[in-house]
């Protein structure tokens, strides 16, 4: 009876360590993102697909080309690492897009952006598992904006946060014939309200990169509550 039980533990232990180390890949090859994006100023609206298609590499570093599907020009390049996704334009510096890292209560910062994950949930599409993040700009708590493991935000792809002028919204996600995740699908998710803590304790500090820093630096450039301050 007991070799029986042991040998039932080994047999199911694979299945739930696996269960346990999911993540949904945000770059895989053929994989599309569709958004209609909005002009603030003209009041057009216009459609844009962009497709995982193709590996480059810039400086020592492998990245995903993201690519117009309709123009075949390459529109941007990304990675991911260990949750983290970056991005960088043709001659620029990359900079942090999302980190679906992050738990309940962390703070994000990046392109000029101080955000708070104010709850993390999951949600169940087509059978599979996302994680879901409930991110809030510090300074705009009131308006809301998911993030979903493997598939994006509400907004752009390189973009975490609606930005004035330009809108870009989420229509869709597939790899494949198979559609992961639609617009539709946010709809299910559960809107909270955020609570920040409003005691006096001083607000971390970050480099432009987003790296947390101890301290205020000596000299240089770096971003407090989604400001830049130079010493």
């Amino acid at each position: 009876m007991r070799n029986f039980i042991l040998s039932v533990f080994l047999a199911v232990m694979p299945a739930l360590s696996f269960a346990q180390e999911v993540y949904n890949s945000f770059l895989e090859e053929g994989k599309v993102w569709s958004y209609k994006k909005y002009n603030y100023f003209t009041g057009d609206t216009s459609m844009r697909t962009l497709i995982a298609k193709g590996d480059t590499i810039v400086g020592d570093v492998n990245y995903k080309k993201i690519a117009d599907s309709e123009l075949g020009f390459c529109y941007s390049m990304m990675r991911e690492d260990a949750g983290r996704v970056y991005c960088r334009y043709h001659g620029g510096d990359e900079f942090l897009v999302y980190d679906f890292s992050l738990k309940a209560g962390d703070s994000f910062n990046a392109q000029g952006v101080s955000a708070t994950v104010v709850a993390v949930d999951t949600i169940v599409v087509g059978g599979r598992v996302f994680r879901v993040l409930d991110v809030r700009d510090s300074e705009v708590p009131e308006v809301h904006n998911w993030w979903v493991e493997g598939v994006g935000s509400m907004c752009g792809l390189d973009v975490g946060f609606q930005m004035p002028g330009n809108y870009w919204n989420f229509v869709s996600c597939q790899l494949g014939d198979v559609v992961l995740f639609e617009q539709k699908d946010f709809s299910t998710l559960v809107v909270r309200t955020p609570t920040f803590n409003d005691t006096k304790t001083p607000s971390a500090i970050y480099d432009l990169q987003g790296r947390r820093l101890n301290g205020e630096p000596r000299s240089g450039v770096y971003i407090r509550d989604g400001k830049k301050y130079v010493k």
